[in-house]
C-alpha cells in the first residue's frame, strides 16, 4: 500500500486557520462584552440621571409641604392633607400628617409659643422612576404682640429724645444704635438677624455725640419685679476713642477686637474681646444656671429670621384663581362672581371680620356684617364721610385727603359692634393711592371699648383722643399706617398750621409699614413709626402696646419730616402691655410668625 504523504503546508495552513478563528471569536466576544457593558453603563448613567431627577422633584415637593404648613399655620388654618406643587412645568404631590396636637411651650428669653409636629411627605416622577421623601418638621406660632418691638427691616435708634424700653426687640435685619440721649433697654431680648453697629446707617447722617445705651444683663423673667436690675453700657466710638482704640461703630458687628500688644490673643487686661465674645461677656446672665444666655445676640450668636406677617393679609382682595370676586371696571370695585370663577378672594382678615367698612372713590362708603349684610343705614350714626389735612402726604400743595370717621361709642351703641372683635376698613383709592389720593380712616370717641378690638385696614388709620382708656381692652389697629391725634385734634388743621396736642393715651398695640431711610433723611425709626400732625412739645404721651413694623407701607409714603407744620415730638411714656405675655389676653387675630424647621429628611424606599 502507497502511503501518499500530505503537504506540510497545508497542515500549517488549518491550525493558522483554526487560530485565526478562535482570535476572531475572542475579539468579536470582547466587543460585543465592551459594547453590552458600555450600554449597561450607558443604562446606569440615564437611570441615576433619571432618579437624581426624580429624587429632586421629591424634595422640592417636601419644601412646598414645609411651606405651606407655615402659611397655613400663619392665618390659623389646619395645614391641608394633599397638595401639588409646579416644578418648572413638572407636577409633583405631597401629603401632610399632624403627627402631634399643638403644645403651648416657652422658651429661655419667656417667649410663649404653640409648637405641633407635622411628618410630610413628598413624591416626584421623572420618566418612569417614582421617588419618595420624607421630612419630620416641628412648627412653632409666636405671637407678634410678645415683642415690645418687632421689625422686619432695619430698626434705627437713632437719636430718640430720652427712652426707656421694656420688652423684647427684634428685626430680621441691622439694629442701628446711635443717640445722643439716654436709651435704656430694660430686656433679656435685643436680638438682630443681621448684625448690631453703633454709627448711624449712612455716613451722611450726623454722628452726634454719642452717649452709650445701656442693656440690661441677661435675667430668666426681666418682668419680675422682684429681680435687682443690672445694666451694662454699649461702648460707643468715643469710649473706645478715650483708649486709643480706632473703631467705626465702638463694640458693634464690625468690632473685631484690640490686642494692644499683639501677642495674639486677647487675654490682657488692655485688651478688648471681639464682639461675639464680648457681646456674651457684657450681657450675659450672671448666674451659672444660665451661662450661655445673653441679651445681645446677633446673626454670628445663632439669631435666625422670623417670618413676619405678610402685607397681603390686609388687602380687601388678593389674587385667586377659581376666587368668589371679579373686578368690574365700569364701577371700580370688586363684585361677587358665581362661585368658583372669579379671578380674587376675600382677603384674610376682610374675610373673618365681624364688621366691613368700605370707602369709595367718590368719598361715599357702606357698612356690612359678618354676612356680607348691608348695614349702613344703621349705622350712619356712628360712620361719617369727611377729610383731613395730613401735611406729610400733601407735600408741596394743601390737599387733604378722604376719610371716614368712625365714632365707637355710637357703635357700641348699636347691634353692630362686632362680636368677634375684628373691624375692617378698606378703601377704593383714585390714582395709585399716594400722596392724597390715600384714604383714612378715623377711629374716635373710643376710650371705652365694649370689648377686645382689632382694627385693620390696608389704608391709614387714625386713632383720635384717648383710646382704651376705660377698663382697658386686648387691643390692637393694623393698617399701611398708624397716626395718632390726641385729645385736643378738631381737625381745623390746614397747610402752615401746626395745632397744639393735649395729653392723651393709648392702649393699643400697633402693625404699621414705614418708609425707607435714605442718605439724606431717616424713617423716622421705631419712635416715630406712629405718626403725628400736632405739636406735642412739652406734652406727655402715653402709649402702652407693642410695635410691629413688618412690612414697608404702600399708599402713605410721605417723607418723614419733623417741625414746620409737620409734627413736634412729644415726651414719651411707651410701655410694653404685659398682657401680651399671656396668650388668654392677646388682641384678637393677633398675628404671629411661624418658624418650621425639619428634625429629620430622608429618602423612603421604593
Amino acid at each position: 500500500m502507497v502511503i501518499i504523504p500530505r503537504p506540510r503546508h497545508r497542515a500549517q495552513q488549518g491550525v493558522i486557520l483554526v487560530w485565526v478563528l478562535f482570535t476572531l471569536f475572542v475579539v468579536m466576544g470582547s466587543i460585543f462584552v465592551t459594547a453590552t457593558l458600555a450600554r449597561t453603563e450607558s443604562i446606569r448613567a440615564e437611570f441615576s440621571v433619571t432618579k437624581a431627577n426624580a429624587e429632586a422633584l421629591s424634595h422640592a415637593a417636601i419644601e412646598a409641604a414645609t411651606a405651606r404648613i407655615a402659611e397655613s399655620l400663619r392665618i390659623g388654618a389646619e395645614p391641608p392633607d394633599q397638595g401639588t406643587f409646579d416644578v418648572a412645568g413638572q407636577m409633583v404631590s405631597y401629603t401632610i400628617e399632624r403627627l402631634s396636637p399643638d403644645v403651648d411651650s416657652q422658651n429661655n428669653a419667656g417667649l410663649l409659643m404653640s409648637r405641633a409636629v407635622f411628618g410630610v411627605t413628598g413624591v416626584g416622577t421623572s420618566e418612569d422612576v417614582t421617588s419618595r421623601t420624607r421630612r419630620v418638621v416641628q412648627s412653632s406660632v409666636i405671637p407678634i404682640f410678645q415683642f415690645a418691638i418687632f421689625y422686619e427691616n432695619d430698626v434705627e435708634f437713632y437719636n430718640p429724645a430720652p427712652w426707656q424700653i421694656q420688652g423684647r426687640v427684634h428685626t430680621n435685619s441691622n439694629m442701628y444704635i446711635r443717640t445722643g440721649t439716654d436709651l435704656t433697654f430694660d430686656t433679656n431680648y435685643l436680638c438682630a438677624a443681621g448684625g448690631l453697629y453703633g454709627r448711624p446707617t449712612y455716613d451722611t447722617w450726623s454722628m452726634l455725640n454719642g452717649v452709650p445705651a445701656k442693656i440690661r444683663r441677661w435675667v430668666p423673667d426681666p418682668f419680675d419685679s422682684n429681680v435687682a436690675k443690672e445694666y451694662v453700657d454699649l461702648p460707643t466710638i468715643e469710649n473706645y476713642d478715650a483708649l486709643g482704640i480706632v473703631t467705626t461703630g465702638g463694640m458693634d458687628s464690625d468690632f473685631a477686637g484690640y490686642d494692644w500688644n499683639g501677642d495674639g490673643d486677647f487675654d490682657d487686661a488692655s485688651d478688648k474681646l471681639p464682639f461675639l465674645a464680648q457681646a456674651q461677656d457684657l450681657w450675659a446672665s450672671s448666674s451659672i444656671a444660665y451661662e450661655s444666655e445673653s441679651t445681645v445676640r446677633t446673626e454670628v450668636h445663632g439669631v435666625q429670621t422670623l417670618t413676619p406677617p405678610d402685607l397681603g393679609d390686609i388687602n380687601m382682595y388678593v389674587a385667586k384663581s377659581g376666587g368668589d370676586f371679579t373686578y368690574d371696571e365700569s364701577i371700580g370695585r370688586y363684585v361677587a362672581a358665581p362661585p368658583g370663577t372669579g379671578t380674587h378672594a376675600a382677603g384674610q382678615y376682610m374675610d373673618q371680620a365681624g364688621l366691613v367698612i368700605e370707602s369709595y372713590r367718590d368719598g361715599s362708603w357702606k357698612a356690612f356684617d359678618e354676612y356680607g349684610t348691608d348695614i349702613s343705614a344703621d349705622l350712619s350714626g356712628a360712620i361719617t364721610s369727611s377729610s383731613i389735612f395730613n401735611r406729610r402726604q400733601a407735600g408741596d400743595s394743601s390737599d387733604s385727603i378722604q376719610q371716614i370717621e368712625v365714632d365707637v361709642a355710637a357703635l357700641a351703641l348699636s347691634a353692630h359692634y362686632p362680636a368677634n372683635g375684628l373691624i375692617y376698613m378698606g378703601g377704593y383709592h383714585n390714582g395709585d393711592g399716594t400722596g392724597t389720593n390715600v384714604k383714612a380712616f378715623t377711629v374716635k370717641n373710643a376710650s371705652e371699648l365694649p370689648s377686645g378690638l382689632s382694627v385693620v385696614s390696608p389704608n391709614s388709620v387714625f386713632l383720635q383722643g384717648d383710646y382704651n382708656t376705660v377698663d382697658p381692652k386686648p387691643a390692637a389697629v393694623i393698617a399701611d399706617a398708624v397716626n395718632l391725634l390726641s385729645n385736643a385734634w378738631d381737625n381745623t388743621k390746614v397747610r402752615g398750621q401746626l395745632p397744639d396736642a393735649t395729653e392723651t393715651t393709648y392702649n393699643v398695640s400697633v402693625v404699621a409699614g414705614d418708609n425707607a431711610s435714605t442718605t439724606s433723611g431717616m424713617s423716622g425709626g421705631p419712635h416715630n413709626l406712629v405718626r403725628r400732625h400736632e405739636d406735642w412739645r412739652g406734652i406727655p404721651e402715653h402709649l402702652n402696646g407693642s410695635i410691629v413694623c413688618p412690612f414697608r407701607s404702600r399708599f402713605a409714603t410721605g417723607k418723614f419730616q419733623v417741625d414746620s407744620d409737620y409734627y413736634i415730638p412729644p415726651d414719651r411714656f411707651w410701655m410694653f402691655d404685659e398682657r401680651n405675655n399671656n396668650l388668654n389676653t392677646l388682641p384678637p387675630y393677633t398675628p404671629v410668625t411661624v418658624e418650621v424647621q425639619s428634625t429629620a429628611t430622608w429618602i423612603a424606599q421604593p
